[in-house]
């Protein structure tokens, strides 16, 4: 697509407005942004807060492979800053079956790049194609890697080689490295070492919960921040612990989101399908984004979600940095709910998060205002 003139000069204000904040307001714009891990459970999660891979390096390229041949892929990150190597060992127990294989050429090259690898295991086809340069200044183990969950036998692995050859193992069992040499029959089994054996069970990821961070009466920040939707939108609503002029009740659910989050819309629909029950026990919702793109975006990004509760824009992020800082959890992440209660912070929930756990806490809290007992 060649662009218009109209976009081109669009393309250029934007090229001058982001040097002007690298030379003038001495800013970065590529530091500290979060890393994301996503899960593919069919949808895809994000999991990078929960499994401890959400680091706000100056990432650059990745790399995937076994690297302690134990059977599980690994990863291995470059960053602009230091430390320039981040590597992220899988010790995750494993809860379901692989296969590895590599490739030895004789009449294609030596490490079969460009082969074609079809695995059938249940019934169920999986394709790999052996590749280079598939990372940026990165590149991956060349070995082929098959996930394949409760299956225990590959009946076929078929391999189309560069040179066109084609040869077929079969009966291959699960959790093995294989190395297949070109127009030899069968395969050789490679060294597969002990994996971590102490770890707990695996937790539940999908989708992935980090049950919620007990924070010790913290007081809540106040703040007044533009409506984007409803009757209001524009104008500022506001948050006061003390109550004075408040538009929100003494308890309230207050739910960090961004248009780019990619599980924010998942939690955003739970809060709203609990309104109704926050709402007998006296308690409110209001979603907080922290988008520094232009309200008029945010709007329309939020109108299409029809949230029935408030939504406001914190566009310059300090209400979620005085949040984040109060709560000492580091640079934040998204989404992040939190329950505020006569003016303070008494839970916090990072990450996904099920409405239902949510919706206990308050009750808790509620419970224990009207009866008198410690929170």
């Amino acid at each position: 697509m060649v662009p218009n003139q109209s976009s081109l000069q669009l393309s250029s204000l934007g090229a001058r407005y982001n040097l002007s904040l690298i030379v003038e307001e001495e800013l970065s714009l590529s530091g500290f942004e979060r890393n994301h891990l996503f899960q593919n459970g069919g949808d895809f999660y994000e999991v990078g807060s929960v499994l401890g891979a959400g680091s706000v390096l100056d990432g650059r390229g990745v790399a995937r492979g076994d690297l302690d041949n134990d059977g599980d892929l690994d990863l291995v990150i470059s960053n602009r800053n230091a430390p320039h190597i981040t590597i992220l060992r899988n010790d995750h127990p494993a809860d379901g079956g692989f296969l590895s294989v590599s490739l030895r050429g004789t009449r294609s090259n030596r490490q079969g790049i460009g082969a074609r690898l079809v695995a059938t295991c249940d019934g169920k086809r999986q394709v790999r194609q052996a590749t280079l340069g598939e990372g940026f200044v990165s590149q991956s183990d060349t070995a082929a890697w098959f996930g394949l969950g409760s299956c225990r036998r590959v009946a076929t692995l078929e391999v189309e080689w560069p040179s066109g050859a084609k040869q077929s193992v079969r009966d291959v069992p699960a959790d093995r490295r294989i190395l297949i040499t070109e127009e030899e029959p069968g395969y050789a089994t490679l060294p597969l070492l002990r994996r971590n054996q102490d770890l707990a069970p695996a937790p539940k990821v999908a989708p992935p919960v980090l049950a919620g961070v007990k924070a010790a009466d913290v007081p809540a920040p106040s703040w007044a921040l533009p409506a984007l939707v409803g009757a209001r939108k524009g104008t500022p609503l506001r948050y006061d612990p003390s109550g004075q002029g408040s538009d929100f009740p003494s308890t309230v659910v207050i739910n960090f989101w961004a248009t780019w989050c990619v599980n924010c819309p998942g939690e955003m629909a739970e809060l709203a399908g609990i309104q109704a029950a926050l709402g007998d026990l006296g308690a409110g919702v209001v979603g907080i984004s922290v988008d520094d793109s232009t309200p008029a975006l945010v709007a329309l990004a939020a109108d299409r979600m029809h949230v029935p509760f408030p939504l406001v824009h914190d566009q310059e992020g300090d209400v979620f940095q005085a949040y984040v800082t109060a709560l000492d959890l580091g640079s934040g992440a998204v989404p992040l709910s939190l329950v505020v209660d006569d003016g303070a912070i008494r839970r916090a929930f990072v990450g996904r998060t099920e409405a239902s756990a949510i919706l206990e806490a308050v009750r808790s809290l509620r419970g224990a205002t009207r009866g008198g007992g410690p929170r």
